[in-house]
């Protein structure tokens, strides 16, 4: 669903500074912390952690709303009860973040209030100019800038496959089924970035020779299968399509709120 006027792509896998709110004041193992793992995967630039119960995390200051920070954000990280998901976007895009990945569960995929809270933050990323990744996703990883934003240990090495995915599973496990990736993407409920601005990305990028996909639904097909005819003529592309089957497609919308082959 191509909801905005540019993609910000490129702020998703090379950002200079990353909010995370709602960041865990835990760390240290079975901790779980998204920030810990950033810092720990060798990320160099600015780290704003947000959390209104902490002074300090990880040895950082911490905020108690992402407006407080005074700071240009490229990206924030929200990691947040879904009912306060919308407003905090809403702050996000009027303190001048350009992208945010909503890493919670509970939207489209969940119910008639997901559903009702997916579609209110759709209308304020077209309303402000915000992009969205998920929700329901664990985000990206860059091998080639040591920058991750999954809470989950992943394998690191700067191999040329691309990954886009709709699953964690497929996110964290890459490595069993495909190798080694150098960069991945993971849409989830893919509400505003979904497959066709992350095959149009990685079909530019010069680091990335494969790129291999889990699909579970499919929005602008007709657009994606243009431009994956356009990209194979340079670049492989492997997709493994789940979800065909009528039981397959009812768990295919319960994961990530898309129906297989819509």
């Amino acid at each position: 669903m191509d909801i905005g006027s540019d993609n910000n792509m490129d702020v998703l896998f090379n950002p200079v500074s990353v909010a995370i709110i709602g960041i865990t004041r835990k760390s240290g193992p079975g901790s779980y912390n998204l920030m810990e793992n950033m810092l720990n995967y060798g990320y160099q630039h600015k780290i704003f952690p947000v959390n209104y119960q902490a002074k300090e995390i990880l040895g950082q200051k911490a905020y108690s709303n992402v407006k407080d920070v005074k700071q240009k954000i490229d990206l924030a990280i929200i990691i947040l009860p879904r009912e306060l998901v919308p407003k905090c976007i809403l702050e996000c895009a009027e303190s001048g973040v350009k992208a945010v990945i909503v890493v919670g569960q509970g939207f489209a995929d969940v119910g008639v209030r997901g559903k009702e809270l997916q579609r209110e933050i759709v209308k304020i990323a077209k309303d402000k100019g915000i992009r969205i990744l998920g929700p329901n996703t664990l985000g990206v990883v860059n091998n080639f800038n040591n920058f991750t934003t999954s809470f989950m240990p992943l394998n690191k090495e700067k191999a040329p496959i691309g990954l886009i995915c709709q699953s964690g599973i497929f996110f964290v496990g890459a490595r069993n089924f495909i190798g080694n990736v150098g960069k991945g993407i993971d849409i989830g409920n893919a509400c505003d970035i979904g497959f066709y601005e992350s095959l149009k990305y990685f079909g530019e990028d010069p680091d990335i020779k494969i790129i291999a996909a889990h699909m579970e639904g499919l929005e602008q097909g007709r657009q994606f299968l243009s431009l994956a005819s356009h990209i194979a003529r340079e670049k492989p592309i492997v997709i493994f399509k789940t979800g065909q089957s009528e039981k397959g497609a009812k768990d295919a919308a319960s994961h990530s709120g898309t129906m297989a082959g819509h």
